[in-house]
Parts: C-alpha cells; structure tokens; sequence
C-alpha cells in the first residue's frame, strides 16, 4: 500500500491493513518519506515494513542533513517493529551507508533493472549465489503469482 493511499483514505487503509493481517498476510508501506506523511495516522497503521522512497534515499551520501532524517526513519521503523526497504539503491556507496545505517533489505538498479515477471524466476536462479539466498521453485512461483 502507497503512503499516499494510506494517508489520504485513512480510514479504509486501516480496515484493509486489519483484515489482511487477519489473514496472515504482511502489509507494506511504499513510498515512505514521498511527501504524505502524517506520524499520528502512521501510528495507528498496522504495518509490518516501511519502505523509503528513492526520494529519500538519493543524495543520502552527499547531504548529512538528508543521512539523518533516513537515520531517524529507520529508527522510527526500528522502534515500530517494521522491517525496512530502501529504495532507489544505484550505487554501492549507498547500499554500504545505509546497510550500516542498518536498513534491512536493500533494492535498486545496483541490484536489477525492472524485469518481466516471466524473466523473474531465471534471474533469482542466476543470482541466487550472488544475493546470498535461495529460492526453491515453489517459492519463486508463489512470487511470480503475487508479482502477475
């Protein structure tokens, strides 16, 4: 769900986030820190991960002052017992900054440009090694549904 969605149709968003939840389902944040931020409404989210907006994330090596509000986001996050994704991830530099920043999942053109769903399960085979985790068919399928 986009900040945006849960921000504006408060409400609904809040129900729907519930009654996933219910059903054993993890809930996302997308788009954190694009603009549509409202602490008060986020507390009463049942979210599981928080995923930071590219807008956040570029520059976050060259402006401190940029550093320190992704810092105290991920702390906020941390502290709401969310997982973490930072978004719009092109350079190493910036995937080791924020990976000590301790952010916990990473994504970004560093990694995979966007990709076909059919392209998705041979691109995990062929990386597997490389992104230090393994998928077994059955997962990649169950992701390739939800992705389709």
């Amino acid at each position: 769900m986009t900040e945006e969605t849960a921000m504006t149709a408060h409400t609904r968003a809040k129900n729907a986030i519930r009654a996933l939840k219910e059903n054993g389902f993890t809930v996302s944040l997308d788009d954190y820190g694009k603009g549509y931020s409202n602490l008060a409404r986020l507390a009463a989210l049942e979210i599981d991960v928080i995923k930071l907006d590219l807008s956040l994330i570029s520059g976050i090596t060259e402006d401190p002052r940029r550093a320190i509000i992704v810092a105290s986001a991920l702390d906020m996050a941390r502290n709401l017992n969310c997982k973490t994704v930072a978004e719009g991830i092109e350079t190493e530099e910036q995937a080791s900054f924020i990976s000590h920043m301790g952010c916990d999942f990473l994504q970004g053109f560093l990694f995979a440009i966007p990709m076909p769903v059919e392209e998705l399960n041979i691109w995990l085979l062929e990386h597997s090694a490389d992104t230090m985790f393994e998928i077994t068919n059955r997962q990649s399928e169950t992701l390739i549904q939800a992705a389709g």
